[in-house]
């Protein structure tokens, strides 16, 4: 099959052009109209320009948008393995961020931890941004556990908890958790 030509090619080219959002102004609508062709009843609303639409797409810069926002950085990086809600897949290994979550900040170690995650490591955002979702997701999923007067993470903060990552993070877990227990402060 070849590809269309003449005044079909340039109702193509518009038509994607429209949808791609993108004006046929300027330099990309300079060129000639192209003469009608003897039978043809098709009038193209744009002049026939060979390559030129395709000629002026950047296709070598950034896929999305930057996210902003804590919410929207969530919705972005984590939400995928927490759902929209926080409430995870605990049976397959992915906690619940809803309701105990703020317990972790009664121990320096636990308020640490939260940071120190292989979620947290592996969701491609930087110390600041993930100072912000990690308070963000306290003050939205866990607001009744969390200490009295519990501060904001910082980024310094956070880079600080992430040099010190655990090796074993299950049993890192588990020694947090047995310390809260200790104080009588249970996850679930």
């Amino acid at each position: 099959m070849t590809a269309p030509s003449g005044p079909l090619r340039s109702i193509r080219v518009t038509a994607l052009a429209a949808a791609l959002g993108l004006s046929l102004a300027g330099p990309l609508a300079a060129a000639p109209p192209e003469p009608a062709q003897s039978g043809s009843t098709i009038t193209p609303s744009v002049p026939h320009r060979p390559l030129a639409l395709a000629n002026g797409i950047r296709f070598d810069g950034p896929a999305t948008a930057p996210v902003q926002g804590a919410r929207n950085l969530f919705v972005v990086h984590c939400a995928g393995c927490h759902g929209f809600d926080g409430a995870g897949h605990p049976d397959q290994g992915v906690p619940d961020m809803r309701g105990p979550l703020g317990n972790f900040l009664h121990l320096p170690e636990g308020r640490g931890f939260l940071v120190q995650v292989p979620g947290a490591n592996n969701a491609g955002l930087d110390d600041a941004q993930i100072a912000a979702v990690t308070t963000w997701l306290l003050s939205q999923f866990s607001p009744a556990t969390t200490p009295p007067g519990w501060r904001p993470y910082t980024a310094e903060e956070v880079a600080q908890w992430r040099r010190q990552r655990p090796a074993d993070v299950a049993a890192r877990r588990a020694e947090i958790v047995s310390r809260l227990k200790e104080r009588g402060i249970s996850l679930y």
